[in-house]
């Protein structure tokens, strides 16, 4: 009887364990998804609403501010053209308590079914933030002309407070694989 009891308890335990999981791995879907959706369709204020603070700061400000105001309204009917997008979670890995790791595959009118780079999350005040922190220097390529005026732009925004984090946010660990 006591081993039936121990049994029964560890068990019970163990589906515990699995369905917290399950329901921390729902969460973070449903973020990540949030902010990949946002993204991918150039809705940058929802994107925020699913992004941690220096996601906000950084990288979703570095679009709104410097990208977006350079574009042609060509460019803009381009965008358009490439949308919506579809998004598909092939696999989220939580790497500890507070981070996890989801690859996804993304669709777009213009563009086959690909993934892209693997979204890192962060869990800050019980709620599970996209963690994007782009180098705004690296979409400037000086051997083509089609960047030429985004490296411009981006020289003048390198060195000023306008890309910095608006406070001071601990970065996360992410576990190398």
């Amino acid at each position: 009887m006591k081993k039936t009891l121990i049994i029964l308890c560890a068990a019970l335990a163990i589906l515990g364990i699995c369905s917290c999981s399950r329901i921390e791995q729902n969460r973070i879907k449903k973020e990540a998804l949030g902010y990949i959706n946002a993204m991918s369709n150039y809705d940058f204020e929802e994107a925020r609403k699913y992004a941690a603070q220096e996601t906000q700061d950084v990288t979703i400000n570095y679009f709104q501010n410097v990208l977006d105001p350079m574009m042609t309204p060509a460019d803009k009917e381009n965008l358009k053209k490439n949308t919506p997008a579809t998004i598909e979670i092939i696999k989220i890995s939580q790497t500890s308590d507070t981070t996890a790791e989801v690859e996804y595959y993304k669709t777009t009118p213009l563009q086959p079914k690909h993934q892209d780079p693997t979204l890192k999350m962060v869990k800050r005040d019980e709620r599970w933030q996209a963690y994007v922190v782009i180098e705004p220097y690296r979409f400037a390529q000086p051997d083509t002309t089609k960047y030429d005026s985004i490296a411009s732009t981006i020289n003048r925004y390198q060195n000023t407070e306008n890309l910095k984090p608006s406070k001071e946010v601990p970065k996360p660990h992410f576990p190398s694989k």
